[in-house]
């Protein structure tokens, strides 16, 4: 017999027992308590399966460890986590423009949510000590139409 979904406590994600895994054997749990360990997040920002950071951290698990754009998890991880919690706090403002949601809208026009390096998305300006000067530096989002409220999480990017 198949496992016995559970839900994940604090991501609101049904999973196998023995979780999807990526072919380096990354899955949501070790996801999640790295993000716990490394980050202000709490378990219960988590809870909320609407809030930003669960939002977050589901797009991450999606978008980079699952299509294992992940080999280890590190300050990369970190940043884009951090990054998709501004989008999904600052994206909450409805809109009518040709009949697309504003997260849609915001989306396409900027590249965020991508799984590019960050450092191409509009916006984000990169520099820094690191090799490879990947270090975000620099936020600067006019005319977005961003609502909402900035997340605690940027406090990762320093």
């Amino acid at each position: 017999p198949a496992p016995t979904p559970t839900k994940v406590t604090g991501t609101g994600t049904t999973i196998a027992t023995n979780p999807k895994t990526n072919n380096s054997g990354k899955n949501l749990l070790e996801l999640r308590d790295f993000v716990l360990q490394n980050t202000i997040t709490t378990e219960q920002d988590l809870l909320v399966e609407s809030s930003p950071q669960s939002k977050a951290l589901k797009w991450l698990f999606v978008t980079d460890v699952m299509q294992e754009k992940v080999e280890h998890m590190d300050r990369d991880t970190l940043i884009r986590y951090a990054l998709g919690t501004l989008y999904y706090s600052t994206n909450n403002v409805p809109s009518t423009q040709g009949g697309r949601s504003k997260e849609e809208i915001w989306k396409m026009e900027t590249d965020w949510l991508s799984p590019n390096s960050v450092c191409g998305w509009f916006g984000i300006t990169c520099g820094g000590a690191r090799d490879d000067a990947s270090e975000v530096v620099g936020i600067a989002l006019p005319g977005n139409g961003l609502g909402g409220t900035l997340p605690k999480e940027l406090a990762t990017l320093t």
